[in-house]
């Protein structure tokens, strides 16, 4: 009886959480801000450059970055490109869907129809990815040049690449913040090491051995984590 009056309650429960996730006028919004998302590069540049900026911020909170190395990191980020790498990785990971509707049902299509030919269909099943990838890099090139910002070469080239393409602005980051030495693309590197060791289950959490072992991985592959706007 107990535990038939339990599964009512958890059952109703349950229906009243998937009720406010899924009623209409929520999901319409989520639409909205994802689609807003999608197509508005402003409106990732707000997004990408606020999420850095309230990281910056919990590190002074905690103490791990000095008040003036917070500021400076702040007003270098301004006009930072480092910050939107991570909106870009999503954008590729977001059109992955679309390739690949494109590649295996669009493209059969097309092929059956007598309107496309053998090359152009091995060519998008086989490198749709890739190609969809490059263009939108090359997108963000032209942006970037035109406001007179470094282009993102290397995501360019890693993004041609099969499976691993899809980690090329992650290691355009990863090379700004370590050959090139850019502080904002530094402190997103230690600040990511950092909330990877902290959200591991079990073991990680903030301020746990794990956080701090991750964080430290950061100064094998940074030299200089002292201050971070060398």
């Amino acid at each position: 009886m107990e535990a038939r009056r339990f599964l009512s309650r958890a059952s109703r429960f349950a229906y009243a959480r998937i009720s406010v996730w899924l009623a209409p006028a929520r999901l319409l919004r989520i639409g909205r801000k994802f689609g807003r998302y999608v197509t508005s590069a402003k409106f990732r540049t707000s997004l990408a450059r606020g999420h850095v900026r309230k990281r910056i911020e919990k590190w002074r909170e905690r103490r791990q970055l000095k008040p003036e190395e917070a500021d400076s990191l702040v007003n270098y980020l301004q006009d930072d490109e480092t910050s939107l790498y991570i909106t870009d990785f999503s954008i590729h990971l977001a059109i992955k869907p679309a390739v690949k509707i494109i590649s295996w049902l669009i493209l059969p299509a097309l092929y059956g129809l007598g309107i496309i030919n053998e090359a152009a269909l091995v060519t998008g099943v086989v490198a749709g990815g890739a190609i969809g990838r490059t263009l939108y890099t090359l997108a963000r090139m032209v942006a970037a040049l035109s406001r007179g910002a470094s282009a993102p070469w290397i995501a360019l080239c890693v993004g041609t690449l099969p499976v691993i393409g899809n980690l090329a602005f992650p290691l355009q980051l990863f090379y700004v913040g370590t050959v090139k030495n850019n502080p904002i693309a530094k402190f997103q590197i230690y600040d990511y090491l950092a909330i990877i060791g902290g959200g591991i289950p079990i073991w990680g959490c903030q301020d746990s051995q794990l956080e701090h072992w991750c964080n430290h991985l950061g100064d094998i592959l940074i030299k200089s984590r002292p201050s971070m706007m060398d």
